[in-house]
């Protein structure tokens, strides 16, 4: 082999691994490949270890029944089927326009916390963020004249669209921090 064949050879090989690697990375981990486990870890990843072990996280994909992806009160089918529909009878969002989603709340009327994540159905995204925005307004006037602190996290509350799609609601301590963490794990 001459000296350009073989720099030839070795240059189309480092141009085919580029290739593979660039294929690999777009393939890996986009937004529409994330699940409601995937999810469910950025909200366990994004709050505290109390956090963790006293709240549960609810999670599903489209079609399917949402079920309690974490589970610290080791609840059985029945009683966690009882808290999900709660919990989404207290948010209001309609299951039919969601592809995916995981979130976690206070279903005790004590404390202002939610957060979420939620991809909405195609062409659902501004009747989801319509709804968690109305979600948020409820609970801020359930705290109004009832505990000033949950009151004040309640108006700190936020609801925003990622870069990728999802509908992030962070309503809790810190909410910037928990909603930047999870917006990067996005």
């Amino acid at each position: 082999m001459t000296r350009f064949t073989r720099f030839a050879a070795l240059a189309m090989v480092l141009v085919l691994c580029f290739a593979l690697a660039a294929c690999g990375a777009s393939s890996g981990s986009s937004a529409s490949d994330k699940t409601a486990e995937d999810y469910a870890n950025l909200i366990r990843d994004s709050r505290s270890e109390d956090e963790n072990q006293y709240f549960e996280i609810v999670g599903g994909n489209a079609g399917e029944d949402p079920v309690l992806v974490s589970n610290p009160y080791q609840l059985d089918d029945e009683m966690a089927a009882q808290n999900i529909g709660m919990m989404f009878d207290a948010i209001g969002v309609t299951a039919g326009n969601l592809d995916r989603y995981a979130f976690t709340m206070s279903l005790m009327m004590t404390q202002a916390y939610h957060i979420g994540i939620y991809k909405p159905a195609e062409g659902k995204a501004a009747d989801v963020q319509a709804e968690l925005e109305a979600y948020i307004k409820n609970v801020q006037s359930q705290f109004e004249h009832y505990l000033p602190d949950q009151y004040d996290i309640s108006l700190d509350a936020i609801v925003k669209t990622a870069a990728s799609g999802e509908v992030i609601v962070v309503m809790a301590e810190n909410a910037a921090e928990i909603a930047d963490k999870i917006e990067k794990g996005l």
